[in-house]
């Protein structure tokens, strides 16, 4: 039977399939904007050279 805190831990916690791996995203109770930035500029970042890779070949 799962406690109050393994409830609570699930209810922020989101697991998905990515090309075929397993992502789990986990979130706090409280934002953090630093983080948001960080994960805004990995993903632009990474959208870039998935651009700049279609466009070399």
């Amino acid at each position: 039977m799962m406690g109050a805190m393994d409830e609570k831990r699930n209810a922020c916690r989101m697991e998905m399939t990515v090309k075929g791996r397993k992502v789990t995203l986990q979130f706090t109770e409280e934002p953090n904007p630093d983080v948001a930035m960080q994960v805004k500029r990995l993903l632009l970042g990474t959208c870039l050279l998935s651009a700049e890779r279609q466009n070399a070949e």
